[in-house]
């Protein structure tokens, strides 16, 4: 029965650890291939794992899993949104300078944000 249960606080700090030692290598790779930044990848992952120490409530130990990749998913699309943001605050910068600005890439995070917020 304790599967199904909230856990106690003595337990989040060991079930956290577990899943960080067990899946820490698929949750880096999830997120590298999400933002093709293996440096930023690593400081989500690392995110990821303290996020679920701070939610610790919220953790059971059958739902752990999911729980970590729906952490994961939104620190992805909180890190592409900064990244459109700062992209177009440099572009709005740049006004009047005589370049050309790549509107593909902007796209492609805007493809990527919307296919992960349908996700949700």
């Amino acid at each position: 029965m304790e599967n199904t249960s909230i856990i106690s606080q003595e337990k989040i700090g060991k079930l956290v650890s577990e899943t960080y030692e067990h899946d820490k290598d698929i949750v880096l790779y999830y997120v590298y291939k999400r933002i093709g930044n293996y440096e930023d990848a690593q400081d989500i992952t690392q995110d990821v794992f303290l996020r679920m120490m701070e939610y610790g409530k919220m953790l059971r130990s059958d739902t752990v899993r999911s729980f970590m990749f729906t952490v994961a998913r939104n620190l992805v699309t909180d890190y592409m949104r900064r990244l459109i943001s700062k992209q177009e605050v440099g572009v709005y910068s740049m006004e009047g300078l005589d370049m050309t600005y790549d509107d593909v890439e902007c796209n492609v995070f805007a493809k990527e944000i919307s296919k992960l917020e349908i996700m949700k």
